[in-house]
């Protein structure tokens, strides 16, 4: 039988706030020694994804920084670049916002504006020139940036806006695009794959999947698209999910 492609949102989904649950930990390696496949597929950017996460739970793939990463293995199949020119406008923005952002990609995360757990803090816009091979492929500002800023950006980004952040990567790419180049790489066919995310990144693929899952704690709007509604995140509802899916 065909394995089935798992793609997996990180927060609020598989971690939260520093809590990776045991049973997703489990259920996922159990997953695996049967053939399946696992994919991050993340807002963040590869070098933002958290260590605890890549030290726990081996996975087959990558799709990032709102799919404009994707990785099966160790082949990188896409790492689509903001220009230089608006990599340095957002970082010019985020300086003069009183909450700073970050700027993502796959080497490297710059908190642009403030200091960061992990990653390089930048305080001028010169301090970039020391990293002329950064490619840039998703901003975050922390809280709101304004109104005129997101307009700007919109016309090159598509951004997303939370309560505590608003983020935003190259239009044309998203969580489904990274899907439905993983599954053309690897030849499988649609209706195996299932998506778990909580949020409206997650839209797109959720509704691209064969199978759409969403955790308790997700979004009202998420929870009234998928195929199923699991426990939250916190109590290992995508462990407890796989066991009963996959028969384990």
């Amino acid at each position: 039988m065909k394995p089935y492609a798992f793609f997996l949102d990180i927060d609020g989904t598989i971690f939260d706030r520093g809590l990776l649950p045991e049973r997703n930990v489990r259920a996922i390696a159990r997953a695996r020694g049967r053939g399946h496949l696992f994919f991050l597929n993340t807002g963040r950017g590869y070098a933002h994804v958290p260590a605890e996460v890549l030290r726990r739970i081996r996975f087959d793939g990558f799709v990032c920084a709102l799919g404009t990463y994707v990785r099966v293995g160790d082949e990188v199949l896409l790492n689509v670049p903001m220009s230089r020119a608006l990599t340095y406008r957002a970082a010019e923005m985020m300086l003069a916002h009183p909450r700073g952002g970050r700027l993502q990609g796959e080497r490297y995360i710059f908190h642009v504006g403030h200091p960061g757990e992990d990653g390089i803090e930048i305080l001028s816009l010169g301090e970039l020139d020391r990293y002329p091979d950064f490619i840039c492929n998703k901003i975050t500002f922390d809280g709101m940036p304004r109104e005129e800023w997101v307009r700007e950006l919109s016309r090159t980004l598509r951004i997303y806006r939370f309560p505590d952040y608003t983020e935003g990567g190259t239009r044309g790419y998203d969580k489904a695009t990274g899907v439905r180049c993983v599954l053309e790489r690897l030849g499988l066919e649609r209706e195996r794959s299932v998506a778990i995310g909580d949020s409206r990144n997650d839209e797109d693929m959720l509704r691209y999947a064969g199978t759409a899952v969403v955790p308790e704690n997700g979004e009202a709007e998420m929870k009234a698209l998928a195929h199923r509604v699991i426990g939250p995140c916190r109590d290992g509802g995508v462990g407890a999910f796989l066991e009963e899916f996959l028969e384990l």
